[in-house]
Protein backbone atom coordinates (compact mmCIF):
# COMPACT_ATOMS: atom_id res chain seq x y z
CA UNK A 1 0.00 0.00 0.00
CA UNK A 2 0.90 4.16 -0.82
CA UNK A 3 1.98 6.00 2.28
CA UNK A 4 -1.22 7.62 3.80
CA UNK A 5 -1.58 11.04 2.66
CA UNK A 6 -0.75 13.19 5.60
CA UNK A 7 -4.09 15.45 6.92
CA UNK A 8 -3.70 19.21 8.37
CA UNK A 9 -6.75 21.15 10.49
CA UNK A 10 -6.88 24.61 9.41
CA UNK A 11 -5.16 25.69 12.64
CA UNK A 12 -2.05 23.83 12.13
CA UNK A 13 -2.24 25.63 8.92
CA UNK A 14 -2.76 28.75 9.81
CA UNK A 15 0.78 28.33 12.67
CA UNK A 16 2.21 27.23 10.10
CA UNK A 17 2.37 29.99 7.53
CA UNK A 18 2.98 32.44 10.86
CA UNK A 19 5.76 29.82 11.68
CA UNK A 20 7.71 30.74 8.16
CA UNK A 21 7.12 34.64 8.67
CA UNK A 22 8.98 34.63 11.63
CA UNK A 23 12.19 32.13 10.16
CA UNK A 24 14.82 33.73 8.29
CA UNK A 25 15.16 30.38 6.65
CA UNK A 26 13.80 29.54 2.92
CA UNK A 27 10.86 27.69 2.15
CA UNK A 28 12.61 24.69 1.15
CA UNK A 29 14.87 24.47 4.10
CA UNK A 30 11.61 24.87 5.87
CA UNK A 31 10.07 22.04 4.12
CA UNK A 32 12.02 19.55 4.98
CA UNK A 33 12.39 20.77 8.53
CA UNK A 34 8.60 19.64 8.79
CA UNK A 35 8.29 17.42 6.21
CA UNK A 36 5.50 18.80 4.13
CA UNK A 37 5.54 18.99 0.60
CA UNK A 38 7.16 22.61 -0.85
CA UNK A 39 4.04 23.21 -3.13
CA UNK A 40 1.84 22.44 -0.74
CA UNK A 41 3.92 25.74 1.96
CA UNK A 42 3.16 27.91 -1.17
CA UNK A 43 -0.78 27.38 -1.55
CA UNK A 44 -0.77 27.45 2.65
CA UNK A 45 1.28 30.84 2.41
CA UNK A 46 -1.33 32.22 -0.80
CA UNK A 47 -4.15 31.09 1.29
CA UNK A 48 -3.67 32.22 4.41
CA UNK A 49 -1.78 35.23 3.97
CA UNK A 50 -3.82 37.30 6.13
CA UNK A 51 -2.61 35.65 9.15
CA UNK A 52 0.95 36.80 8.44
CA UNK A 53 3.04 38.52 11.21
CA UNK A 54 -0.56 38.77 13.81
CA UNK A 55 1.05 36.79 16.68
CA UNK A 56 4.83 36.72 16.63
CA UNK A 57 6.58 39.41 14.94
CA UNK A 58 8.25 38.37 12.13
CA UNK A 59 10.93 38.87 9.67
CA UNK A 60 8.65 41.14 7.42
CA UNK A 61 7.50 42.90 10.29
CA UNK A 62 10.62 43.82 11.58
CA UNK A 63 11.23 45.17 8.47
CA UNK A 64 8.30 47.47 8.75
CA UNK A 65 8.89 48.66 12.23
CA UNK A 66 12.87 49.03 11.11
CA UNK A 67 11.50 51.33 7.90
CA UNK A 68 8.90 53.08 10.66
CA UNK A 69 11.84 53.77 13.18
CA UNK A 70 13.46 55.34 10.11
CA UNK A 71 10.89 57.89 9.43
CA UNK A 72 10.32 58.92 12.66
CA UNK A 73 14.61 59.13 13.27
CA UNK A 74 13.90 61.61 10.27
CA UNK A 75 10.69 63.30 11.61
CA UNK A 76 13.22 64.02 15.14
CA UNK A 77 16.15 65.15 12.37
CA UNK A 78 14.49 67.79 10.47
CA UNK A 79 12.15 69.44 13.94
CA UNK A 80 16.50 69.27 15.20
CA UNK A 81 17.45 70.89 12.06
CA UNK A 82 14.54 73.43 12.14
CA UNK A 83 15.32 74.43 15.80
CA UNK A 84 18.93 74.70 14.86
CA UNK A 85 18.11 77.28 12.63
CA UNK A 86 15.68 79.36 14.90
CA UNK A 87 18.74 79.16 17.16
CA UNK A 88 21.06 80.53 14.77
CA UNK A 89 18.53 83.29 13.55
CA UNK A 90 18.11 84.67 17.37
CA UNK A 91 21.86 84.45 17.92
CA UNK A 92 21.98 86.94 14.38
CA UNK A 93 19.60 89.16 16.07
CA UNK A 94 21.01 89.02 19.09
CA UNK A 95 24.48 90.25 17.96
CA UNK A 96 23.20 93.35 16.67
CA UNK A 97 19.22 93.98 16.53
CA UNK A 98 19.77 97.26 14.97
CA UNK A 99 20.81 96.27 11.79
CA UNK A 100 17.72 95.15 10.66
CA UNK A 101 16.64 98.87 10.30
CA UNK A 102 19.48 99.95 8.22
CA UNK A 103 19.97 100.47 4.46
CA UNK A 104 21.37 97.43 2.96
CA UNK A 105 24.80 98.95 2.31
CA UNK A 106 25.14 98.88 6.50
CA UNK A 107 23.23 95.27 6.42
CA UNK A 108 25.51 94.32 3.96
CA UNK A 109 28.61 95.69 5.73
CA UNK A 110 27.10 93.38 9.13
CA UNK A 111 26.72 89.99 6.70
CA UNK A 112 30.65 90.45 5.82
CA UNK A 113 32.37 91.43 9.16
CA UNK A 114 30.26 88.22 10.29
CA UNK A 115 30.36 85.46 7.71
CA UNK A 116 33.29 83.37 9.79
CA UNK A 117 30.48 83.13 12.88
CA UNK A 118 27.04 82.86 10.42
CA UNK A 119 26.03 81.50 7.42
CA UNK A 120 25.33 84.44 4.61
CA UNK A 121 22.06 82.79 3.57
CA UNK A 122 20.80 82.64 7.39
CA UNK A 123 21.65 86.18 7.82
CA UNK A 124 20.25 87.15 4.41
CA UNK A 125 16.91 85.65 5.47
CA UNK A 126 17.34 87.26 8.75
CA UNK A 127 18.14 90.89 7.22
CA UNK A 128 15.63 90.66 4.37
CA UNK A 129 18.24 90.80 1.48
CA UNK A 130 19.33 88.73 -1.09
CA UNK A 131 22.02 86.49 -1.55
CA UNK A 132 22.57 87.75 -5.04
CA UNK A 133 22.19 91.15 -4.25
CA UNK A 134 25.08 90.36 -1.43
CA UNK A 135 26.96 88.82 -3.66
CA UNK A 136 27.15 91.85 -6.40
CA UNK A 137 27.89 94.15 -3.41
CA UNK A 138 30.67 92.48 -2.68
CA UNK A 139 32.20 92.17 -6.13
CA UNK A 140 31.15 95.75 -6.49
CA UNK A 141 33.40 96.38 -3.32
CA UNK A 142 36.34 94.49 -4.72
CA UNK A 143 35.99 96.06 -8.24
CA UNK A 144 36.02 99.84 -6.12
CA UNK A 145 38.91 98.38 -4.17
CA UNK A 146 40.58 97.44 -6.93
CA UNK A 147 40.36 100.77 -8.69
CA UNK A 148 41.85 102.55 -5.30
CA UNK A 149 44.71 100.14 -5.80
CA UNK A 150 45.29 101.38 -9.19
CA UNK A 151 44.73 105.08 -8.72
CA UNK A 152 47.11 104.74 -5.46
CA UNK A 153 49.72 103.28 -8.19
CA UNK A 154 49.30 105.62 -11.08
CA UNK A 155 49.54 108.99 -8.24
CA UNK A 156 52.86 106.85 -7.06
CA UNK A 157 54.04 106.91 -10.30
CA UNK A 158 53.19 109.96 -11.29
CA UNK A 159 54.44 111.86 -8.28
CA UNK A 160 58.01 109.66 -8.99
CA UNK A 161 57.83 111.34 -12.62
CA UNK A 162 57.30 114.59 -11.38
CA UNK A 163 60.02 114.73 -8.89
CA UNK A 164 62.82 113.47 -11.23
CA UNK A 165 61.75 116.01 -13.63
CA UNK A 166 62.28 118.74 -10.98
CA UNK A 167 59.29 119.62 -10.91
CA UNK A 168 58.74 120.76 -14.39
CA UNK A 169 56.73 118.56 -15.92
CA UNK A 170 53.30 118.93 -16.24
CA UNK A 171 50.66 116.90 -16.79
CA UNK A 172 50.68 116.58 -21.33
CA UNK A 173 54.70 115.62 -20.77
CA UNK A 174 54.11 113.21 -17.40
CA UNK A 175 50.80 111.67 -19.85
CA UNK A 176 53.04 110.46 -23.13
CA UNK A 177 55.82 109.30 -20.55
CA UNK A 178 53.21 106.78 -18.60
CA UNK A 179 51.71 106.20 -21.55
CA UNK A 180 55.21 105.03 -22.88
CA UNK A 181 55.59 102.84 -19.43
CA UNK A 182 52.44 100.88 -20.52
CA UNK A 183 49.70 102.60 -18.47
CA UNK A 184 46.22 103.08 -20.18
CA UNK A 185 45.69 107.05 -19.29
CA UNK A 186 44.32 110.43 -20.11
CA UNK A 187 46.20 113.67 -20.02
CA UNK A 188 43.01 114.93 -18.00
CA UNK A 189 43.38 111.86 -15.17
CA UNK A 190 46.85 112.98 -14.85
CA UNK A 191 46.16 116.57 -14.42
CA UNK A 192 43.08 115.82 -11.58
CA UNK A 193 45.68 113.46 -9.60
CA UNK A 194 48.30 116.11 -9.95
CA UNK A 195 45.83 118.66 -8.82
CA UNK A 196 44.69 116.78 -5.87
CA UNK A 197 47.95 116.07 -4.67
CA UNK A 198 49.02 119.62 -4.54
CA UNK A 199 51.59 118.13 -7.63
CA UNK A 200 52.29 121.89 -9.63
CA UNK A 201 54.68 122.43 -12.29
CA UNK A 202 57.45 125.16 -11.53
CA UNK A 203 57.26 126.26 -15.01
CA UNK A 204 53.85 126.90 -15.32
CA UNK A 205 55.07 129.66 -12.43
CA UNK A 206 57.18 131.66 -15.11
CA UNK A 207 54.09 133.54 -15.99
CA UNK A 208 55.47 136.35 -18.53
CA UNK A 209 56.01 139.54 -16.20
CA UNK A 210 54.95 142.78 -17.46
CA UNK A 211 55.44 146.56 -16.55
CA UNK A 212 52.90 149.51 -17.08
CA UNK A 213 54.08 150.25 -20.59
CA UNK A 214 53.01 146.53 -22.34
CA UNK A 215 54.36 148.22 -26.09
CA UNK A 216 58.06 147.25 -24.21
CA UNK A 217 58.62 142.96 -23.78
CA UNK A 218 59.52 142.19 -20.28
CA UNK A 219 62.18 141.53 -18.92
CA UNK A 220 63.19 137.42 -18.69
CA UNK A 221 62.32 136.32 -15.13
CA UNK A 222 65.22 134.00 -14.77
Amino acid sequence: MGEQRRRYNEEFKQQTVKYMQDQVKSLPEIADELNIPLNTLYQWKAKYRKFENKSVPGAERIRELEQLLKEKELEVTAKDQQLAEVEEQLAIVKKDSAHLQQTKEVRFQFIEAHRSEFRVEKMCEVFAVSRSGYYKWIQSKANENSYKKRRALLLARITRLFLDSNKRYGSPRLTKLLQQEGWTVSERLVGKLMRESGLHSSLKNRVTATDSNHDRPAPPTC
